[in-house]
């Protein structure tokens, strides 16, 4: 083996040994809300039905395609719903992501050297750096995207990352299609009827086997999977901050300041290497392969600028492809210049540092939710319906999306707090509004409210016993949980 190949193996084993190193750090931490509570709890009902259809807290939930939570079941299967384990596959998605951001870069820049700066870059990213030990989907679609540029010249190989992205993150893993669009009928060649009908074949193919899990989804539920999934999740996400993702009201503003806040060694490489590119398109009048994958994300990031619901880590999705843009310039613009390996190492030393910091030196403080403490004490209890009040912040909310139709099919399964129903390991009723709880809590045989609800509301516990509460200093913030004596007595 070559010295160079051997230094490029270890340096990937090294940045894989501190991504999971940095995983371990949460193998105690509950899942968080939101995401990975409901993920988890997804796939913990999958295992439960055996089935195929999935579920939140016994009702249908169709927000995304199942692929992530099938994986996520398979290793609680394996692994007995080991928090570790199941975070680590993601830890994985993240590893090969970084491995193949490395190898495009290699093929396009045509450098083994340089292109180690282009995972590096990624990994200063403190969402990128997120994802990569959470249960989620946006590291699958941005490992997809990557994929499919790749082994772009293999068909099945490239419709095989469709398939991936398409069943982990829908309508978004189908982006990449437009590469192929722009790549038939950018070629300066006559484009014949039978390479047309050809082409039409291959696209539609790809389709076909993308949309499976559409189909089968509409087989099962019919209209309410176009609604649940298609207008809610996507569609209405697009016109409006669905479940108050407003931004911070920052409107198209919001992704470039988080960009800029996450990682500004990133962005401020990104923003010359988008000079540079403009400029190089501008002066040449040439789209090349390189140009192609640079330009790539642009559109699919403009479209998030314009969208009303802005998260976060949807930034994922197209960081791989910003890191070749920030590195573009060096390959390019510093080509065959003394000190491009000068400042080039200077770079993956600089962030090879911060790589170390973020992951060998990073110490996770654990942070337990009231809903884990509430968990805790539910699950000791029998495998019944439980009725619960959420608080008086979460009714609130809960008026104002109502009122400003920001909600969803799934918005209120959660109470605030979708991981309580993983832990509790039972069917959770939660209640938004007072009357409707007042009027049916007492036929349940466990309840849980806040003191502060209790008395304001008068909530009748005669027929009930104390069996547990949260630790709240002040006594009118305490959670607490009653049940009917028969169902204390079998405890």
């Amino acid at each position: 083996m070559r010295k160079k190949n051997f230094l490029i193996i270890f340096f990937f084993l090294f940045l894989l040994a501190g991504l999971i190193y940095r995983t371990y750090q949460f193998r105690h931490q509950p899942f968080y809300d939101w995401d990975e509570g409901i993920y988890a709890e997804v796939a913990k009902e999958i295992i439960k039905n055996k089935s195929l259809k999935t579920t939140f807290n016994e009702h249908p939930w169709l927000n995304k395609p199942p692929l992530s939570h099938f994986i996520i079941a398979f290793v609680f299967i394996l692994t007995d719903y080991s928090h570790f384990f199941s975070r680590l596959i993601f830890t994985s998605f993240s590893f090969f992501t970084l491995l193949l951001t490395y190898l495009l870069a290699k093929k396009l820049f045509k450098n083994s050297f340089l292109a180690l700066l282009s995972p590096l870059f990624l990994l200063s990213s403190q969402i990128y750096l997120e994802r990569s030990v959470l249960l989620n989907t946006d590291i699958i679609i941005a490992l997809s995207w990557l994929g499919y540029f790749y082994y772009f010249s293999s068909f099945w190989k490239r419709t095989f990352f469709l398939i991936l992205g398409v069943w982990s993150k829908s309508l978004a893993g189908f982006y990449p299609l437009f590469l192929d669009f722009f790549h038939f009928f950018s070629q300066k060649r006559d484009h014949s009827l039978k390479k047309i009908v050809h082409f039409i074949i291959q696209i539609l193919t790809q389709i076909f086997f993308a949309s499976l899990w559409y189909f089968y989804a509409y087989l099962n539920f019919d209209q309410y999977f176009i609604k649940a999934h298609f207008y809610d999740q996507i569609f209405k996400r697009v016109e409006r901050p669905i479940e108050l993702h407003f931004g911070k009201n920052l409107g198209i503003k919001y992704y470039p300041l988080t960009l800029w806040q996450d990682s500004k060694i990133l962005t401020l490489f990104l923003l010359f290497g988008v000079i540079f590119l403009l400029l190089t398109l501008i002066r040449k009048k040439k789209l090349t392969t390189d140009k192609i994958a640079l330009l790539f994300p642009l559109p699919f990031f403009f479209l998030l600028l314009l969208v009303k619901s802005k998260i976060y880590w949807y930034l994922v999705f197209v960081l791989p492809f910003f890191t070749l843009i920030a590195f573009y310039p060096i390959t390019v613009f510093f080509k065959n210049r003394p000190f491009t390996r000068k400042i080039s190492f200077t770079l993956i030393f600089l962030l090879f540092i911060l790589f170390v910091k973020n992951t060998f030196f990073y110490h996770h403080k654990i942070e337990i939710s009231e809903g884990y403490q509430i968990a805790q004490c539910l699950k000791k209890l029998p495998y019944e319906n439980t009725a619960f009040l959420v608080d008086e912040k979460e009714r609130t909310t809960y008026q104002f999306i109502k009122e400003n139709n920001l909600y969803t099919e799934t918005s209120f399964l959660y109470g605030g707090q979708p991981s309580l129903v993983f832990y509790a390991n039972k069917k959770i009723n939660f209640f938004y509004q007072k009357n409707q709880f007042l009027k049916k809590y007492s036929s349940y045989p466990i309840i849980v409210f806040k003191e502060e609800d209790r008395v304001n509301l008068g909530i009748n516990i005669d027929a009930f016993e104390y069996f547990c509460s949260t630790e709240n200093q002040l006594e009118n913030e305490r959670w607490y949980v009653f049940v009917k004596p028969s169902i204390n007595n079998k405890d």
